[in-house]
């Protein structure tokens, strides 16, 4: 047992690499559920009667904090959530920026590519935010949203100063982390179970895409990103199938003298579009809070969002090549990978 457990350590190990994403397969229909079952106390608790709300405002968001204990019921939750609010808007944490590329490179995406490849194959996520909507911005009762924490050593960890120091500052407990923190592998396999990857009818909308979708596939495929851009493209469209990148959005209605790098955070997105924010807004469950209300204003201002399903800041469109993605074959996604999983 004791083996097992010491193969289940996170990608950011180089000696330890395979090229499929961790379990199950994918043949156009919704995962098969692993056993996870909501108890009838758990449900009677957790999941008042379902009604829709109206589109949400500025107020306080009822955040879920997740760890290691209640991981799998929250996951129920969302598995039954998800064909009804089926946009899921997400907000990452990682602690900075340690790698900065230099040499030349094919192009500015290339540059962009390289970057996030170096920090999600030397940092691991601390927290992971998720709120679901449907298509009009209502969410399911209550105003529920998720926060998602890590096991996190700083001991262990590589993490910029700066960064951790403003973690810090926001309430983050690394001891809470060590002690109580999810496991990525586990929270990987749980993901693609749920129903919110793989799926062609789920939308996923997150600020900055570029880091974010670096970090989750490192997650999803318990590994070092590929070298190539194109190869972690393919995995992008697998596990991502519709995209869209609030900062994108927000490029192709801000005014002409405005800079869109001028407040490259969800939060100075949000002050651009007049969006009241509460205050601790600066917790990853708070940011994507923020990022769905952005979502929605950005909708609104603009004629149509269908051609920008896909298109990343600094990386273009993020569209599959002719050839099969890695580790597919006929029946969908095959697993490779690290035993035990």
């Amino acid at each position: 047992m004791q083996n097992q457990q010491q193969q289940h350590q996170q990608h950011q190990h180089p000696q330890m690499m395979h090229n499929g994403p961790p379990g199950g397969y994918y043949d156009g229909q919704r995962p098969p559920h692993l056993g996870l079952m909501m108890s009838p106390q758990v449900a009677a608790h957790q999941m008042p009667p379902m009604r829709m709300n109206a589109a949400i405002g500025p107020v306080a968001p009822n955040i879920r904090y997740v760890w290691a204990d209640n991981l799998e019921q929250e996951f129920a939750l969302l598995r039954d959530l998800v064909d009804t609010y089926n946009y899921v808007l997400v907000s990452t944490e990682f602690a900075g920026v340690m790698g900065r590329c230099m040499g030349a490179f094919r192009s500015t995406s290339d540059f962009h590519y390289q970057t996030v490849r170096v920090n999600a194959d030397l940092m691991n996520l601390i927290q992971m935010g998720i709120t679901l909507t449907d298509a009009n911005g209502n969410r399911p009762n209550n105003n529920i949203l998720w926060q998602f924490n890590f096991r996190y050593n700083l001991e262990e960890e590589m993490f910029a100063s700066d960064a951790m120091d403003n973690l810090l500052k926001t309430g983050l407990n690394p001891l809470k982390h060590q002690a109580d923190g999810i496991d990525p592998v586990g929270f990987a396999s749980l993901l693609i179970d749920s129903g919110l990857v793989l799926m062609p009818n789920v939308h996923w909308i997150t600020y900055h895409a570029g880091m974010d979708l670096g970090f989750l596939i490192a997650l999803l495929t318990n590994d070092l990103l590929p070298m190539e851009q194109e190869a972690w493209t393919e995995w992008c469209h697998l596990y991502f199938p519709n995209v869209y990148d609030l900062k994108y959005l927000y490029s192709l209605i801000r005014p002409q003298s405005a800079q869109v790098t001028g407040k490259s955070s969800i939060e100075g997105l949000a002050d651009e579009l007049g969006i009241a924010r509460l205050n601790h807004m600066y917790q990853v469950g708070n940011q994507c809070h923020l990022t769905s209300l952005c979502f929605m204003e950005l909708k609104k201002q603009l004629p149509s969002i269908a051609k920008t399903n896909g298109v990343v800041w600094g990386f273009g469109e993020i569209q599959p090549l002719q050839a099969e993605a890695p580790g597919v074959a006929a029946r969908g996604v095959v697993h490779y990978g690290r035993a035990g999983i």
